[in-house]
């Protein structure tokens, strides 16, 4: 065993069984496989590292199947605690299914059952901790980035929407006036009131 590896369970009594096709939606059963198993061998849970695999051996100790632990791929039996079904992958992808099963006498199913059940807890855990961490969006400023806000201030704002200026347009002569008095051939024009460069502009601030 590796260092980096740690021992969840050890269940020296398993029993292992041909899986026939799943026939129903209601999922695997036990009593489908007729009580036959064709081999008892150790089942061991081995941690490494976050992940958490699955070791058949059989009865001297030789390593015959592995598997990594999760919620797909070992699948408690509908009718029965003590049955499991385990999705094998082989070398060519192809999935195997293979069921383990220990006796009522043994007491091994809940501490098998336990040893899964946490595997299964952590790796949510994880996958809810990496969506968190991939959901933050980073707002910092990067190196050389810089930020450009427009500025307007009140008076530009009424220069622009009066092209006269303040004053506005000159008032026009009273009606009496132009009847009591000739008006001269020619007048002065009149000018907008002078703003200042700063009055009619407005700047980029840079951070």
């Amino acid at each position: 065993m590796a260092d980096d590896e740690a021992i969840v369970a050890l269940l020296n009594e398993t029993f292992m069984y041909k899986v026939p096709p799943l026939r129903s939606a209601d999922g695997y059963k036990a009593a489908d496989w007729n009580g036959q198993h064709f081999m008892t061998g150790v089942t061991v849970v081995v941690e490494k590292g976050p992940s958490t695999y699955l070791r058949l051996k059989d009865k001297d100790g030789n390593p015959m199947v592995e598997c990594l632990v999760t919620e797909k791929t070992v699948i408690p039996t509908s009718d029965s605690s003590r049955y499991f079904v385990l999705a094998l992958k082989d070398p060519k992808g192809h999935t195997r299914f293979v069921g383990i099963g220990f006796t009522r006498e043994s007491n091994l199913a809940p501490d098998f059952l336990d040893a899964i059940n946490n595997s299964t807890r952590r790796e949510r855990q994880l996958k809810e901790l990496e969506r968190e961490q991939n959901g933050w969006e980073d707002l910092s400023l990067k190196e050389g980035e810089v930020i450009k806000v427009q500025v307007t201030s009140k008076d530009s704002t009424k220069i622009a929407s009066n092209p006269f200026g303040a004053g506005g347009l000159p008032s026009p002569p009273s009606a009496g006036k132009r009847r009591g008095r000739k008006q001269k051939a020619t007048t002065k024009p009149t000018t907008a009131p002078a703003t200042s460069e700063t009055e009619a502009t407005s700047g980029w601030v840079q951070f």
